[in-house]
């Protein structure tokens, strides 16, 4: 039986929306079968590129109240990424939302599609009250190469060799707390700038964070450009170049003259909006990706014989994305 969610409080206090934890999966209630099986998932990604894999967890069962009541593996791959999770004693209470990142990586593969496998499996070494495992939702973000490419065939002009490490990052959300206080690390470029002066994140954090990968697909550059000193930060080279009007020298050469200017100058708005200073002055993240769907919309409608019209509403943007 599962716990109400009322005392998960509401999306933005959450790192996932609140439905999505009621959405869990567990083995069952018979530990004999549920030792003989894993509860398994497989995905469908492109191979030779990183993976964050990222699994949302939370405690909602009402039997499961303590440390060590319900302990499990995860397999990634077929290999060990957690050998023994308990995600209350990782949360610090049931009703506590967390989640899990790990970067895999899928090696080049014959017709450039290959099966990413995840699975769950009870760890009885502690001897826990019940074996079994639990997750409540799963996130599979595909990462850029060495070369800064997403697609098998882009070629990108911009980007050097780049390292991408290999790290477990957690994060508790408390009900009664609309940040994390903790000591988090994060990747150089990605990391909210507020949260070098208050050492804490809330969900506007994410949405620097969105503005920063909505950069990445415009200009096809990486995130931090070692090479020249002046554009350490893509966020801040971009930020510069949006504040003197001369955005169009950040786009990727491949896609100048594809872009609606309409949909460019949107695009632009949304993300130095996500990218601002100030947490206060950012959208939510739901403000933000509706926009950017509509910017898709919008494309896909021109795109099929439609006559340029924006199907950019006043209500999802101008100035009330907030």
């Amino acid at each position: 039986m599962m716990k109400s969610l009322g005392n998960l409080g509401t999306w933005g206090t959450t790192p996932a929306p609140i439905y999505l934890y009621d959405s869990a999966r567990t083995m069952g209630s018979d530990d004999a079968i549920n030792m003989s099986y894993n509860l398994t998932w497989t995905f469908l990604v492109d191979s030779g590129f990183k993976y964050l894999v990222r699994l949302h967890l939370c405690e909602i069962s009402h039997e499961v109240t303590g440390v060590n009541q319900r302990v499990f593996t995860v397999y990634i791959n077929n290999q060990t990424v957690e050998d023994s999770l308990d995600v209350i004693a990782l949360a610090g209470a049931p009703l506590v939302a967390i989640y899990r990142d790990y970067t895999i990586v899928v090696p080049e593969g014959i017709g450039g599609k290959q099966k990413l496998w995840l699975a769950l499996h009870p760890n009885p070494e502690s001897s826990p009250k019940f074996e079994n495992a639990i997750l409540n939702g799963v996130e599979i973000m595909k990462l850029s190469d060495e070369n800064n490419n997403l697609a098998p065939y882009f070629e990108p002009r911009f980007g050097k060799r780049k390292k991408i490490r290999v790290s477990v990052v957690l994060e508790a959300v408390l009900a009664s707390s609309s940040y994390v206080n903790t000591d988090v690390k994060g990747t150089l470029g990605y990391l909210d700038p507020e949260y070098y002066r208050s050492r804490k994140l809330s969900s506007k954090s994410d949405v620097y964070s969105f503005g920063v990968v909505l950069l990445e697909v415009l200009c096809a550059r990486p995130v931090v450009v070692e090479e020249e000193e002046y554009k350490v930060s893509l966020a801040e080279w971009a930020l510069r170049c949006h504040g003197s009007g001369n955005f169009g020298c950040i786009i990727d050469p491949l896609l100048r003259g594809k872009i609606a200017p309409g949909s460019l100058i949107t695009f632009m708005e949304i993300t130095v909006k996500c990218l601002a200073d100030r947490r206060t002055q950012r959208p939510s993240i739901r403000c933000a990706t509706q926009s950017g769907i509509v910017i898709a919309r919008t494309r896909e409608h021109r795109c099929h014989g439609g006559f340029g019209r924006s199907l950019l509403t006043p209500n999802v943007y101008n100035g009330n994305l907030k």
